[in-house]
């Protein structure tokens, strides 16, 4: 490491095709570069200079598709890197990004050079297409770029983002700068996967050893907690979103947003955020309705990222009467506040909430809710997992569903449960099919894990189950 780098690279319209499977998530590569670089200096701190051009890339990636007609042009000298564009396609999405990144060096040679870069990204803008054409000819239409995990697409993303910073002494200096974007959330993520990383929650005992934690060896113990103590990189990154519209099936809403990241290596568990989300309006399905929001912030203030201060207010509106939602407090500690016009009690607001239904007033239009699951958002989640514990609280039951049809409702269910073996439930079809019961009455008994009764009495039908479940 304190020899003199000679060294050049060349080459010729080298096919990329034998990258492909080189890397783990590479499943097919292509393309051609073109490339005369020469690098000369003490080995960390050769100076590149020369020319690289990549054209007709493709980049098959285990899980995320295939990014193909990639491009790039970049240029090294002594004092600067830049990548002129690297442009490309997936699927109907189109992207390009510029970046350049000059070098300082250090008077001392034992310490590393400084850096500043600054960038911009375009995902489905005018800008990705600029001066691309089809194989016809033709100019290349501009779409949005699909986001995918594990093989399916999760979202179509057009968005702009500008960043600019330098890294120097170990401390990288980060700003991101998204002027507009929008996100079309197609699907939500169905399951969660697990972490590939040591789960620390088991620890594996071993005599001799010093105990460690599942998937990890106690010598790559003693190497993470060494790599963290002499760690040296440190960041801080500050976000600035001027626009950015989200939608889903089930909710919508425009974002805006000032905060500053903290991450110091030696705590790599503990990075610290400040700033605010801002969410002026929109609006999101919960408890089978549509709320719409007045306002809504979420305030990091340098503590837990995961617990941040909320203020969100959200409302229902209905011809028999409009409620208003407060949360307060923090995400891991909600405070719910609910009102209505007209005035009703906590027990009324929870009612008409749950069936559509004030109390007292027969309905032929009222809808309902499985109490156990009432949010179907992402947002509704956050903000009624709290308002699901204060129906739960209020109503007689704990699952309460009408379902309506096209003359009014079908059918009503209730059910109760005692303790945490038995449940209890009721259900009314007003429409029936052939052989099945008007009115039934349901009873469930665990009596282990793995083994259950449940018992059905109704006007035509009866019957008594043992069910044995193993999970796999």
């Amino acid at each position: 490491m304190n020899g003199q780098l000679d060294a050049e690279v060349s080459a010729k319209r080298l096919d990329l095709g034998f990258l492909s499977g080189l890397a783990p998530n590479l499943r097919r590569a292509g393309g051609t570069l073109d490339m005369e670089v020469t690098a000369s200096g003490p080995p960390l701190k050769a100076l590149p200079s020369g020319e690289a051009h990549l054209k007709a890339g493709l980049f098959d990636v285990v899980g995320q598709g295939v990014y193909q007609d990639v491009g790039m042009d970049a240029t090294f000298s002594p004092k600067e890197v830049v990548i002129d564009r690297i442009t490309g396609s997936t699927g109907s999405g189109t992207f390009s990004t510029v970046l350049s990144a000059s070098r300082k060096p250090n008077d001392d040679p034992a310490q590393p050079d400084s850096f500043e870069f600054s960038g911009e990204v375009h995902l489905g803008d005018a800008e990705s297409v600029r001066d691309r054409k089809k194989p016809d000819g033709s100019p290349l239409q501009a779409g949005a770029v699909p986001v995918r995990q594990a093989g399916e697409q999760r979202a179509d993303v057009t968005a702009e983002l500008d960043l600019f910073g330098d890294y120097t002494d170990g401390l990288l200096h980060a700003n991101a700068k998204i002027p507009e974007a929008r996100i079309v959330i197609s699907a939500l993520p169905d399951k969660k996967l697990p972490k590939l990383k040591p789960n620390h929650d088991i620890t594996i005992i071993q005599p001799g050893k010093r105990a460690h934690p599942a998937g990890e060896t106690s010598e790559e113990l003693d190497a993470e907690e060494s790599a963290e103590k002499n760690a040296t990189f440190r960041a801080h990154a500050k976000l600035e979103i001027v626009h950015l519209y989200v939608r889903a099936e089930d909710f919508e809403f425009p974002v805006e947003s000032n905060l500053s990241f903290d991450y110091d290596a030696q705590h790599p568990d503990d990075p610290t955020a400040d700033g605010t989300i801002h969410v002026p309006n929109g609006s999101f399905n919960a408890l089978g309705r549509r709320f719409s929001i007045v306002d809504a912030k979420i305030t990091e203030t340098g503590g837990d990222i995961a617990d941040p201060e909320l203020e969100v207010k959200a409302l229902y509106e209905n011809p028999q009467a409009n409620v208003t939602i407060t949360v307060s407090g923090t995400a891991t500690d909600p405070q719910l506040e609910m009102s209505s016009n007209p005035v009703m009690d906590q027990d009324a607001i929870a009612f008409f909430l749950a069936t559509g239904r004030i109390q007292g007033r027969a309905t032929q239009s009222g809808g309902g809710v499985d109490l156990s699951g009432a949010a179907t958002s992402v947002l509704g989640s956050l903000l009624f997992g709290q308002v699901r514990k204060e129906l739960a609280s209020v109503l007689p039951v704990d699952v309460l569903t009408i379902e309506t049809g096209s003359s009014g409702v079908s059918e009503a269910s209730v059910g109760k449960y005692i303790g945490d073996r038995i449940f209890i439930g009721y259900r009314q079809r007003l429409t029936t099919a052939p052989y099945e019961n008007t009115s039934e009455g349901r009873i469930e008994y665990e009596i282990s894990k793995s083994v259950s009764a449940e018992a059905t009495v109704g006007d035509r039908n009866s019957d008594l189950s043992v069910l044995y479940t193993h999970d796999f």
